[in-house]
């Protein structure tokens, strides 16, 4: 065997043992990472701009360490948390409190609270036993589309969506008779972008559209990857400071048909 050909059989061995079967988790982190578990509030907040008084909600828990999480039965509600919102443009201070629905376990809300677009929200949720958890949201300005780009036909269904520069993604719904379509749109800063939808027979008619406008910090948490793979390292995909989760705002816009 000559030398070149020495070469190419090393390359090739090398390239089949850095290969990851499909039974294996992937590629791992090449220094030791510190997993210590650290108890914090556990959260999902959004603050919803869609002109409907109280519709903007937390959901608040705990984190859970692996052995509670395979336990199935641990109590990870917080119940006692002290939730504040604070609009900065005004400074006004919105309290949101624990609802007493048996069904909505751990939801907080405030009935009187309309978020405005454009505006800052910090948060500010202390519980007893836990570190206070903070964070902060810009809320997008509302979706529009551009003045009589809209055309609807048996077809399609396109038109030219407003892009703005506090927006980082858009989720846009057709809703027909019989089904909804979706498309996801990574906003292009001040630049408007190209929406259309092809119909299908079994569809329906379309009847109205759904535009959402998503925050910077509800985007990257949608976005993080999830792996439930043993032994595989998952980065922190959360949004707050001191705790777990994300808070982040949505702006909303509905168009009919």
């Amino acid at each position: 065997m000559n030398l070149s050909l020495k070469i190419l059989v090393l390359v090739l061995l090398g390239t089949l043992l850095t290969c990851d079967l499909p039974h294996e988790p992937g590629p791992m982190p090449g220094n030791i990472i510190d997993t210590e578990f650290v108890p914090g509030l556990n959260i999902l907040g959004v603050l919803r701009a869609d002109n409907v008084r109280g519709s903007s909600q937390f959901h608040i828990g705990r984190a859970l360490t692996t052995e509670e999480i395979y336990a199935f039965d641990v109590d990870y509600i917080v119940n006692d948390a002290l939730v504040r919102v604070i609009d900065q443009s005004t400074n006004i201070e919105y309290l949101f409190s624990h609802t007493q629905d048996s069904l909505e376990f751990g939801i907080y809300r405030d009935s009187t609270f309309a978020p405005i677009p454009g505006h800052q929200y910090d948060l500010e949720i202390s519980a007893p036993g836990f570190p206070t958890l903070t964070a902060t949201t810009l809320i997008p300005e509302s979706p529009e589309i551009v003045e009589n780009s809209l055309i609807a036909d048996q077809s399609s269904v396109s038109f030219q969506l407003v892009s703005t520069l506090n927006t980082y993604e858009y989720q846009i719904y057709l809703i027909c008779e019989k089904s909804i379509i979706e498309q996801k749109i990574t906003s292009s800063g001040s630049l408007n972008q190209a929406v259309i939808f092809e119909l299908q027979t079994e569809y329906g008619l379309p009847e109205f559209i759904l535009i959402s406008a998503n925050d910077q910090y509800l985007t990257s948490y949608s976005n993080s990857a999830i792996s439930f793979l043993p032994n595989t390292y998952h980065a922190d995909g959360s949004t707050v400071t001191n705790g777990y989760g994300v808070f982040g705002s949505v702006a909303i816009t509905s168009l009919e048909l």
